[in-house]
C-alpha cells in the first residue's frame, strides 16, 4: 500500500497564479475607476496600486488571525485607499468597486497547464482521495474552485476553507479538520502548497508531509524546524506523480 493515503492542495498560488491574476485584476479595476472618483488626490495608477495592496496586506493578514471578518477587511481596504486618493467613500461606490474587483480576478483565473491532469492521475490512476485546504472567505474560494473546473476531482466534506471554521493555516487544526473528513493519519497525507509560512510550516507542523510548489525555483526562505513530516519540493505538478508517498512499498 501507498504511504499516502490522501492528498491535499492549496488553492491561491498552487492551482492558479493568483499573484499575477489578483494584480492584473486589481490593476484594471483602479484603472477604471480613477475617472469616477473626485481627483483631489494622486491619481497615478501604480501609487493606488501600492496603496491598496499595502492594505490588502495588513488587512487580509488580520482577517487570517480571525481579529477581522471578510466583509470588514474588504470594505476597510476599499476605504483607507479611498482616503489616501480622494475616492467617493459612498457605499455605493464600495459596492461598485467590490464587485468590478472580483469579477475582473475571476475572468483572469486560470489553472496551471498541468492541474487537471495531476489531479487526474492522482484520483484515476494512484487512487487517492484529494481534498483543499485553503485559506480566504467561502464565497470566493469556493467559486475559484468552480472557474479552475475542479471540483469533481476533491471529496465535498474534504475542502477545507478557512472561513467556515474560524482559524486558518499554519493552525494545526485546519490541517486536523482536512484529515478528519477523510479519516487519515498525518503521516499518511501529502499537503501541496507555495507558501512557507502557512503551507510548509503549517502542513509540517501538523505532521503532514508538505510538498512545497516552487514554480519560480526560489530559494528556501528559512531552515526547517524539528518536524515528523518530509518535505518534498516540485516546479510543476505533474512532479507530484513521481513522489515516493504515491508508490507502494516492495
Amino acid at each position: 500500500m501507498a504511504r499516502w493515503q490522501a492528498v491535499f492542495f492549496d488553492l491561491d498560488g498552487t492551482m492558479f497564479d493568483w499573484r499575477s491574476c489578483w494584480e492584473q485584476g486589481t490593476r484594471r479595476t483602479i484603472a477604471e475607476h480613477l475617472g469616477r472618483f473626485p481627483a483631489s488626490g494622486d491619481q497615478d495608477v501604480a501609487a493606488v496600486v501600492a496603496t491598496f495592496s499595502h492594505y490588502n496586506r495588513v488587512l487580509f493578514a488580520e482577517f487570517d488571525r480571525g481579529r477581522l471578518d471578510i466583509h470588514t477587511a474588504r470594505r476597510l481596504r476599499y476605504m483607507l485607499t479611498a482616503a489616501a486618493h480622494g475616492w467617493d467613500m459612498s457605499d455605493r461606490a464600495v459596492d461598485s468597486f467590490l464587485e468590478r474587483h472580483f469579477a475582473l480576478i475571476e475572468a483572469t483565473t486560470k489553472p496551471w497547464p498541468d492541474l487537471g491532469p495531476t489531479l487526474r492521475a492522482l484520483k484515476e490512476r494512484h487512487g487517492v482521495p484529494l481534498g483543499v485546504i485553503t485559506n480566504g472567505p467561502p464565497d470566493q474560494q469556493r467559486e475559484k474552485l468552480r472557474v479552475l473546473a475542479v471540483e469533481a476531482y476533491f471529496e465535498p466534506a474534504a475542502v477545507i476553507v478557512s472561513g467556515e471554521h474560524g482559524y486558518a493555516k499554519p493552525d494545526p487544526r485546519i490541517f486536523r479538520a482536512a484529515l478528519t473528513a477523510l479519516r487519515v493519519a498525518p503521516a499518511a497525507a501529502l499537503y501541496v502548497g507555495d507558501a512557507w509560512e502557512n503551507d510548509v510550516l503549517g502542513g509540517l507542523g501538523a505532521g503532514l508531509d508538505v510538498a512545497w510548489f516552487n514554480p519560480d525555483g526560489a530559494e528556501r526562505p528559512m531552515e526547517l524546524p524539528p518536524s515528523r513530516g518530509t518535505l518534498y519540493e516540485a516546479t510543476c505538478l505533474e512532479e507530484l506523480l513521481a513522489l515516493d508517498g504515491l508508490v507502494a512499498a516492495t
